[in-house]
């Protein structure tokens, strides 16, 4: 008996595992390509295995049980959260507000239960990925210079400013 694993990307964009609204991080990749993955709170001892088609294979040794209750909102709102960064750095200029109510209405997650600090946290994470695409500010005059060299600057007519 197995099923497919459904993957979603954590916040420093490595991939977990969602199972019955329990989170897994990949602890462990064989030579057999057999992969391990731990329960992400790390006091919680539940392991899944997958095979290299990304299939979850049930292992009788270890029993998969949590010692904390799963938590759907945080899955469901880390889903949106991602869908929502992507779509924040493809479409640079479009407001994080259409963005959020977009993908609240196409996801399938489970939104119902989102409330007003949950569109706030998902709001300040678009700006933060919009953000780190921006180059950083120059420290002093000589990044400054090294910045306007480095650009090219063109007027309406397309010539070259000197």
């Amino acid at each position: 008996m197995s099923e497919k694993a459904t993957f979603i990307e954590s916040s420093r964009e490595k991939p977990l595992i969602i199972r019955d609204s329990y989170k897994y991080f990949l602890a462990y990749k064989s030579k057999s390509e057999l992969s391990r993955w731990r329960c992400y709170l790390t006091t919680c001892q539940a392991v899944i295995y997958t095979n290299k088609t990304e299939e979850i294979v049930v292992n009788e040794l270890h029993k998969n049980e949590h010692n904390h209750l799963p938590s759907p909102k945080k899955v469901n709102r880390q889903i949106v959260n991602n869908a929502c960064k992507r779509k924040a750095i493809d479409d640079l200029f479009s407001r994080p507000k259409k963005i959020i109510l977009k993908e609240l209405g196409q996801n399938s997650a489970d939104c119902s239960n989102f409330d007003d600090t949950d569109i706030h946290k998902i709001r300040k994470n678009i700006y933060a990925t919009r953000r780190s695409l921006l180059p950083n500010l120059p420290k002093n005059i000589e990044e400054v210079h090294l910045a306007i060299n480095n650009m090219d600057i063109k007027t309406w007519v397309s010539t070259l400013i000197i």
